[in-house]
């Protein structure tokens, strides 16, 4: 190779493994050779049918956007059937009646901590309703008292729902039902 031939010197350059194009280039040879098919197939086709394929076309494309705009309203709005009143539907229940009827079936059971904390997220997620938030069970409970603004008795009820699902003593049912009774405030109101 030359060093001073610029011709030479690119030829040495490209050759190299680095620079060979491979599948992509064999990719696009088949492709672009599909696509010249496929148009000489459409120009042998009579006009007639060349309108009619294009009509299929067009009604599998409006079927499609028909079908994702259907699907992302669905999405939207799941429960949009309850709302309505269809009798096919169930009627969904707020968060926070479920995770009331949770507390309820839960401390039945005599599972007391584990009521303790689905009746706290259910006064949280009444809260949040009230203030038109969007109830989020993941966050912390204390961004919830924060967020929820509801002053100190939140705190002090959150305090004693804490200490009966955490707590190092086994619970007492008195105590669960103590916080039943200040939940029922907000509950029942």
């Amino acid at each position: 190779m030359n060093a001073g031939d610029p011709q030479e010197v690119l030829r040495a350059i490209l050759a190299d493994p680095e620079f060979d194009a491979g599948w992509q280039e064999q990719a696009g040879r088949w492709l672009a050779h599909a696509l010249r098919a496929a148009q000489r197939w459409l120009a042998g086709l009579p006009a007639v049918e060349r309108w009619a394929l294009l009509g299929i076309c067009v009604a599998i494309l409006g079927w499609l956007g028909w079908s994702m705009v259907a699907s992302y309203r669905e999405m939207k709005a799941p429960h949009s059937g309850a709302e309505r009143g269809d009798a096919n539907e169930v009627a969904v229940q707020p968060a926070w009646r479920v995770l009331a009827a949770r507390a309820q079936s839960l401390a039945s059971e005599g599972r007391l901590r584990e009521a303790a904390r689905a009746l706290q997220q259910a006064v949280y997620s009444l809260l949040a309703a009230r203030g038109r938030m969007a109830w989020d069970g993941a966050r912390a409970d204390w961004e919830w008292v924060t967020r929820l603004n509801a002053g100190p008795e939140l705190a002090a009820f959150t305090e004693e729902a804490q200490s009966i699902a955490y707590g190092g003593a086994d619970p007492a049912a008195a105590r669960y039902e103590s916080l039943r009774a200040v939940a029922d405030l907000w509950l029942k109101a």
